[in-house]
């Protein structure tokens, strides 16, 4: 590396450099990656998941969720009593895939978890800056 004093440049040539290896950072690992997440109905989340292993995608975060959509509420009974049930039970999904296989994975999702009921789920994308493994230090899609 050049010393800035010495050059005379000052603070330039160390922004310049900063700048060289930020864009090098963001060809190598930056917008990469998706971020693929669905909310499903809880009795989809199998076939989506053998659906995705069978693509080859085997790593995925599932968790419960609850919220509502269009459907503001559900008129429920229990134990004789009826009540509005404002939530709805749902999983959701997260899946990293790259950048290449993201339309593939949504077309995938969608037919393993095809319905045409109301309330059937979601899915969005959104890019990862980067990801790193814990354990290994691995980055980008070897992280993956």
């Amino acid at each position: 590396m050049v010393d800035a004093h010495r050059t005379g440049q000052g603070g330039r040539a160390s922004a310049l450099r900063f700048r060289d290896e930020t864009a090098v950072r963001v060809r190598e690992w930056g917008r990469v990656l998706k971020l693929v997440t669905v909310i499903l109905r809880p009795h989809r989340v199998a076939d989506v998941r053998a659906a995705l292993g069978v693509f080859g995608i085997h790593g995925m975060t599932i968790s419960q969720a609850t919220g509502y959509g269009m459907e503001l509420w559900r008129t429920t009974s229990y134990r004789g009593q009826t009540f509005h049930d404002e939530s709805v039970s749902n999983v959701r999904m997260e899946v990293l895939v790259s950048d290449a296989d993201a339309e593939d994975a949504i077309r995938v999702i969608l037919r393993a978890a095809a319905s045409e009921a109301s309330g059937a789920g979601k899915i969005w994308v959104l890019p990862v800056e980067s990801a790193v493994r814990v354990r290994t230090g691995e980055r980008g899609l070897d992280a993956l």
